[in-house]
């Protein structure tokens, strides 16, 4: 018996299941809660995506016709089951969603103390997709719903970096494969994720450029957006999907990280171009997590300190 027939047999048939994934979702999030809900609905199982918040509509295209609840949709009153996807820790998920007793966790991020009744994690996958996918297969699916497929192959694309990042993989290769057998057009999802952007969109993505900054001999690049930059272009965070990554094509460029201030918040996006350099250790300093080469934190604006925080980032440049 696989993963995910073991998460079923505890579950009442008459139960609503909500696929949950952390705030701000990115492909691989959204990737993940598409797949899962529509493979448990073609078993029978009453299965929805929660959004607590605005996506982009980058994944509209993605998410079509998927049944969708909102936190405050769910009531207390009836049997619900809550499967977190893409997610280690309680922190990364929407806050009205923390609260929740998790019945599974799906996740190739490291995890913190176990906080639900099933896991199934897998750091050697790329992506949450890939794990699924296993998961997914092995538990006897043939790969023959095309949304669920494109779906798996947005997220293993989104988190490889198009297939560039050092997490690219054989077997995430492989999957890629599976799928366009399968009837996958990587050119159709490419189109979709990347070239599908509104005249404001690109004008967020314009000021961000336009706010580059280096350090460390170029060895370390960011970018600043606050709240009046999304006013300006009419736009909110979920449009700056993949922003942080164009960092690293900067010439020297060894660590970019994409600053984001809010009323309470600054969010901070790192990535590194090479595992040797674990941004990951500047992130979990500061309460958040993910993995050596891509990780985030979040911190309260009255302790940032930009000055410091980039102190952090050229510290792990003499490791």
């Amino acid at each position: 018996m696989g993963f995910l027939r073991d998460i079923q047999k505890d579950i009442n048939r008459d139960a609503s299941i909500y696929m949950v994934v952390h705030e701000h979702p990115d492909g691989d999030a959204v990737g993940s809660q598409v797949a899962l809900t529509l493979y448990l609905r073609s078993l029978g199982w009453k299965a929805f995506m929660v959004r607590a918040e605005q996506i982009s509509t980058t994944y509209d295209y993605f998410t079509k016709d998927v049944p969708v609840r909102c936190p405050e949709a769910i009531s207390d009153n009836e049997d619900n089951v809550f499967i977190a996807l893409d997610c280690s820790k309680t922190m990364r998920l929407p806050e009205s969603m923390r609260s929740r007793k998790y019945h599974a966790v799906i996740d190739h991020h490291p995890e913190e103390t176990p906080w639900s009744t099933y896991r199934k994690i897998d750091v050697t996958a790329s992506s949450a997709c890939e794990l699924l996918m296993s998961l997914l297969t092995e538990d006897g699916y043939k790969l023959d719903n095309h949304q669920i497929n494109e779906a798996l192959y947005l997220g293993i694309m989104t988190d490889t970096g198009n297939f560039s990042h050092s997490n690219t993989s054989q077997h995430a290769f492989k999957c890629a494969e599976n799928l366009v057998a399968a009837g996958v057009k990587p050119y159709q999802i490419i189109q979709q994720v990347f070239n599908n952007k509104t005249p404001e969109q690109l004008k967020l993505q314009s000021l961000f450029l336009n706010n580059v900054q280096v350090f460390s001999e170029g060895a370390i690049a960011i970018s600043i957006l606050k709240p009046q930059d999304y006013i300006a272009t009419n736009t909110c965070h979920s449009d700056t999907e993949g922003f942080v990554n164009q960092l690293l094509t900067l010439k020297n460029a060894k660590i970019a990280a994409f600053i984001e201030y809010n009323e309470e918040k600054v969010g901070c996006s790192l990535r590194s171009s090479d595992p040797s350099i674990a941004v990951n250790k500047v992130a979990v300093k500061h309460g958040g997590g993910g993995h050596v080469c891509a990780a985030a934190c979040k911190i309260d604006i009255n302790r940032f300190n930009l000055k410091e925080f980039i102190n952090d980032l050229d510290s792990l440049l003499k490791q």
